[in-house]
């Protein structure tokens, strides 16, 4: 069969072999691209808002630092209700008191905490601006002066407690490891035999041991345990709760 043959045989069982038309070769389409320039605006700036946009002003706030005390940063409110710009542009600018906020991105060096992250303290600044009256202003600013007193009372405390207890806990663990580590050269020194069979180590208290090892993990498993009751000491946790449930009754 050459190729001026209009069919091509497809193999079948002998004495049954047809002809089938063979397809036509597929002809290379043409692709012809035209190029089309796109129209550029006649000024770089003229397809684009030049005002920052609603999630640029977003990006540039800082986070709301919370109930934590922050150094150096540009407030909003009052001088005894200071609110941070993330706080003052979602939720307080658009309020009747923002009008009468006498601090306005103001810089202040001292550490200043927001007063406005609190559900309690937004419910009461819209409380007072159903009728910004001079006494409602008054009464609201008198709150959150009381509110600040507490928490100076309480959480820094409450912070210094924690922190202690979580030292407690590191040396605890530190503890453990150099307990287990002395151990574990007591026991390959009495499996080596090179120990003193003619010494004990160690006093009534800790024990005695057949290596100075031993006599060394015993103290660290000893200083361990006090580490532990430390951590866990009823009293620290005691003055911690007292001064939490004071701090969350005006939160």
């Amino acid at each position: 069969m050459d190729g001026n043959d209009q069919y091509a045989w497809v193999f079948a069982p002998q004495g049954q072999q047809t002809a089938y038309p063979s397809a036509p070769p597929l002809s290379q389409p043409s692709w012809q691209s035209t190029s089309q320039t796109p129209q550029q605006p006649s000024s770089p700036n003229s397809a684009y808002n030049s005002q920052p946009t609603p999630a640029s002003n977003w990006a540039q706030l800082p986070p709301c630092p919370g109930s934590t005390l922050v150094q150096s940063w540009s407030w909003y409110g009052f001088e005894n209700l200071v609110i941070c710009p993330s706080c003052w542009a979602s939720f307080a600018s658009s309020t009747p008191l923002a009008r009468l906020a006498p601090l306005q991105n103001l810089p202040i060096a001292e550490p200043r905490m927001c007063c406005l992250y609190s559900p309690r303290m937004r419910a009461l600044w819209i409380e007072a601006g159903t009728n910004p009256s001079p006494a409602a202003v008054q009464q609201l600013l008198d709150f959150s002066l009381m509110r600040l007193d507490v928490y100076s009372a309480t959480v820094p405390t409450v912070n210094y407690l924690r922190h202690q207890l979580m030292l407690q806990r590191s040396q605890a663990m530190h503890l453990s490891q150099m307990s287990t580590m002395y151990q574990g050269m007591d026991s390959m020194k009495i499996i080596a035999g090179t120990t003193d069979q003619y010494h004990e180590y160690g006093n009534n208290q800790l024990g005695w041991f057949r290596t100075e090892h031993g006599a060394t993990s015993a103290q660290f498993e000893m200083e361990r345990r006090v580490a532990v009751a430390r951590a866990d000491d009823p009293g620290t946790l005691a003055v911690i709760a007292e001064l939490e449930a004071r701090w969350m009754a005006v939160e």
